[in-house]
């Protein structure tokens, strides 16, 4: 059995689906566009240039943050050896003052510049 396709009652004609092939030419003028574009975009940016600079700039602001990293332990690791020193500085002066209370003579051994120096102003007798 066919079917029978009636006229459209507002034109009185067949309907008909428009099937022309225009798919090829919108796609060549996407890419031709495309194309232009970017190759526009890459003469005006100097080949690559700029993204050759902010890919330099991002290594520099890595490094930067591994830098800064490693000057924040070694600072740290400073600040912990002062306090150290610090404290051995006071633990010392204590034991100096005890030993001058009890009437013995204070002495101790020093195996660097830092606490030979801490050593000097306590003013032992050795």
């Amino acid at each position: 059995m066919i079917k029978k396709i009636k006229p459209h009652y507002l034109v009185r004609k067949k309907p008909r689906i428009q099937t022309k092939a225009n798919w090829p030419n919108y796609v060549f003028f996407s890419v031709f566009f495309l194309i232009v574009g970017l190759s526009t975009t890459y003469y005006l940016l100097d080949g690559g240039k700029y993204a050759k600079i902010y890919a330099q700039l991002m290594d520099l602001q890595n490094l930067n943050y591994e830098q800064n990293n490693e000057n924040l332990k070694i600072k740290l690791e400073i600040d912990k050896n002062d306090i150290s020193i610090q404290k051995l500085a006071d633990q010392n002066k204590e034991l100096k003052d005890y030993c001058v209370s009890i009437g013995m003579v204070y002495s101790t051994s020093v195996w660097d510049v830092t606490s030979a120096k801490e050593m000097i102003t306590l003013e032992t007798e050795f």
